[in-house]
Order: C-alpha cells, then structure tokens, then sequence
C-alpha cells in the first residue's frame, strides 16, 4: 500500500487492537465483583461477568447459610476463571491473534452456559461483548498486514534506517 496515511492507519489499528483486548480486563474485573457480591449474600449481579463464576457461587451458596469453606473454594476459582481471561486480555492488547480466539471461544462457551440459565440479558450482552472483542481481532489482523507491507520512499531521498536497529545510526 503506497499511501501517507499508513501510519495512521496502523495507529488506527494498534488502538482498536487494545480496545479489543481490554474487553477481557473488564470481564475479569466484573466476574471478581459479582463473585465478591455473591460470597456476602448480594442479589444483584452485573452482565459483563462470567457465568462460569456465577455456577461456582451458587454452587457455594447452595451448600448453606454464612461465609465459609465453599465460599472460599469458590472465590479461588473465580479468581482463576478471572486470570485467565487477565491472559487473554494481556496478549490480545499486543496483537496476540490466538488470544483472541481463545478468549472469544471461552466467552461464547460461557455465554451458552447462560442460555441454560435463561439469563437473557447476559446472554445478550456476551454478544455485545464478543462483537467487540471480534473487532478488536480483526484490527490485530490489519496491523499486522500494515506492519508487513513494503514500504516505498521516493527516488532521489534517503530511506530510513530500519527500525530494528538499536541505537539508530548517527546521523550525517
């Protein structure tokens, strides 16, 4: 692609890319709450977490009343369901293609488990979230192909040094 605004465009995509990615942060983070919510006995709960989490609350609530050993196995689980979906926001915010798709698979898969639930509502917004972190995959694909473009510098000019030479060369 022969164009001025490559650089913009891979800008452009390099954002989009994080956007993308941070969608896993802000899962992670809501699953923790709505775990958090769940171990102190609150009846509400936010859309963006996890069902995953939520089967491992209830579950720990089933077993009685109070705070307690269930409670404990359960928040340690959801902290784990939460670190993996911190990964996969760690490595998609760089670009990583298969933590995109590993995360979005995960995410539908949790997404199904609502439907069992008949939590319409969380279910509708896994396909919002999924959306996003789709088009966040997609910008990742784009950047790379940007990334990987020749690039032309007119006759008579001096090409810059390549970008993978530390420190630059001095300058004339």
């Amino acid at each position: 692609m022969i164009n001025g605004n490559d650089g913009m465009e891979r800008a452009a995509a390099a954002r989009q890319t994080q956007v993308g990615g941070d969608w896993f942060f802000w899962i992670a983070g809501f699953s923790v709450v709505n775990s958090l919510l769940s171990a102190f006995g609150a009846t509400i709960h936010f859309v963006i977490g996890l069902g995953t989490t939520e089967v491992f609350d209830g579950l720990a609530g089933a077993g009685g009343k109070g705070f307690g050993a269930a409670n404990v196995i359960a928040l340690l689980l959801d902290l784990v369901a939460a670190g993996v979906y911190v990964l996969f926001g760690f490595f998609a915010r760089r670009g990583a293609k298969w933590a995109f798709v590993t995360g979005m698979i995960f995410y539908l898969l949790d997404g199904l488990l609502l439907l069992v639930f008949k939590d319409w509502l969380s279910v509708a917004f896994h396909g919002y979230a999924l959306f996003r972190i789709f088009q966040g995959f997609q910008a990742a694909q784009r950047f790379n192909q940007l990334s990987s473009a020749p690039t032309y510098t007119p006759v008579g000019s001096v090409p810059p040094p390549p970008s993978d030479v530390w420190p630059p060369p001095p300058s004339a």
